[in-house]
């Protein structure tokens, strides 16, 4: 079954929208694909859709892209050159 919601909005408002409609159908375990649609306010839409929706694969763990990295911002760990190479990618 495909998930998404479309033409969820522009920026922050669409990726929120996105997420509320299609994360808890994942996390049920309802659904084969996902389509994140945003507004696109910049010729790289398409590819910021791509980046949401593996963004939300992976916060739910159900698909990996990326390695995971945990941050305390007072810990001062976000200061290291290594930490900030690994989260950038």
């Amino acid at each position: 079954m495909h998930l998404g919601l479309t033409e969820a909005g522009a920026g922050l408002k669409g990726v929120v929208s996105s997420v509320a409609g299609i994360a808890h159908l994942l996390i049920m375990g309802i659904g084969d694909t996902v389509r994140v649609s945003l507004t696109s306010l910049t010729r790289e839409g398409r590819t910021e859709e791509v980046k949401v929706c593996k963004e939300i694969l992976q916060s739910l763990g159900l698909r990996y892209f990326t390695a995971q990295s945990t941050s305390c911002p007072g810990c001062n760990r976000t200061n290291f050159d290594v930490f900030q190479k690994l989260v950038s990618g």
